[in-house]
């Protein structure tokens, strides 16, 4: 937002010192100077608007300091503006880096959780589709097994011999094992 005022002395070359009078006799001599109608015919479209604009801002000056409360309002704001190296220019700019650098670190925050968002996402999404190919892979497995052991009967007699006996061996180091816990507890 922009609070600074054009500088009307300057639109019609006076000083902050000139009279009503001479205020007037400038802005007779600027509105000849400017007037958008002094442009040629082969003036281009920019040309025109320039003109327009600088033609408008020199009675936009005139309505305002050609009116004696509203120049006196007009140079009590400019006045009461703060000026480059001023001590209310210097808040004013540090008031705009503190505020930049807090937009700045929200921005960063919000951007830092967006992408562990993403990041979590991912990450599940990951796991989701490793453990259904887990799953997949040892259905796989075991349909293969399956028809291995349809072709080759002997093959699950032999798994279940080999079960047997890994229970056995089991069975009889449990028993050995309570057995010596016995014989410790006894002497």
């Amino acid at each position: 937002m922009n609070d600074q005022l054009p500088d009307y002395y300057e639109a019609l070359g006076v000083s902050r010192s000139a009279t009503t009078e001479d205020v007037r006799k400038a802005y007779k001599q600027k509105l000849l100077e400017t007037h958008p109608d002094k442009l040629g015919p082969d003036a281009s479209e920019g040309e025109k608007q320039e003109a327009e604009e600088l033609f408008r801002r020199v009675r936009e000056a005139f309505e305002i300091l050609g009116d004696i409360d509203q120049r006196r309002a007009y140079d009590i704001h400019q006045r009461n503006l703060p000026t480059p190296g001023s001590y209310r220019w210097r808040m004013q700019e540090e008031k705009l880096r503190r505020a930049r650098d807090r937009a700045t670190h929200r921005a960063q925050e919000s951007s830092d959780a967006d992408v562990r968002s993403i990041q979590q996402t991912t990450q599940t999404q990951e796991t989701v589709v490793q453990h259904k190919e887990a799953a997949d892979y040892a259905s796989l497995v075991d349909s293969m097994l399956q028809e291995l052991y349809n072709l080759t009967p002997e093959w699950v007699e032999r798994r279940q011999r080999i079960q047997m006996l890994k229970a056995a061996r089991a069975q009889s180091a449990t028993n050995s094992g309570d057995q010596n816990k016995v014989k410790a507890s006894a002497s």
